[in-house]
């Protein structure tokens, strides 16, 4: 994580592959962990973005990311293929009514957007679900692709996070600009 004086390091993380020709860190048993709290992304807007490659298992908890204190902005729900976000003080997981069944084990573009109202999220550009009033706005700390050495979500290539919510056209601006990279 770097960029306007928000240089970050790993505390951990997993182990780094290459997987179908794309340079990437394997999160079936470990994830990527910042080292330090990190920017409180403003309740006023964020995005986070992953190319990532999801396990097809649904035995667990798949987490792209977690965020400290105490949400989780895109996970799939345990014992299904429901896409939506998880908040820790609630106990609950929020629903944003898609089935990810068919992006089990491919490259895809994940996104969030959010800030206090809630979050939308985008897999490959297109817009498939929203939550309404829930949020991961205001957090800082990342643990990518599961949380430490559980709720492991698969495969993760790159990730970008912003302070802002960025709009339909910027996220397939970046989609368009990458997924040649990953065969899509």
């Amino acid at each position: 994580l770097s960029g306007n004086g928000r240089t970050q390091n790993l505390a951990s993380a997993a182990q780094y592959t290459v997987l179908s020709g794309v340079k990437c860190w394997d999160c079936n048993s470990n994830s990527i962990t910042a080292a330090a709290v990190g920017p409180t992304l403003p309740t006023s807007g964020f995005t986070y973005i992953a190319w990532a490659r999801m396990k097809s298992s649904t035995a667990d908890w798949r987490t792209l990311f977690r965020t400290n204190p105490n949400d989780h902005p895109i996970l799939i729900q345990t014992g299904t293929n429901n896409l939506g976000m998880y908040d820790n003080t609630a106990n609950a997981f929020y629903s944003a009514s898609y089935d990810v069944s068919a992006f089990a084990n491919v490259w895809a573009q994940w996104v969030v957007t959010g800030d206090s109202a809630g979050q939308t999220f985008y897999i490959n550009g297109q817009q498939v679900g929203t939550v309404s009033g829930q949020t991961a706005a205001g957090n800082g700390h990342w643990y990518i692709g599961g949380i430490t050495t559980t709720q492991n979500f698969g495969y993760v290539a790159n990730t970008l996070l912003y302070t802002t919510k960025l709009t339909l056209e910027q996220i397939q601006q970046n989609y368009y600009g990458l997924k040649g990279r990953f065969g899509v």
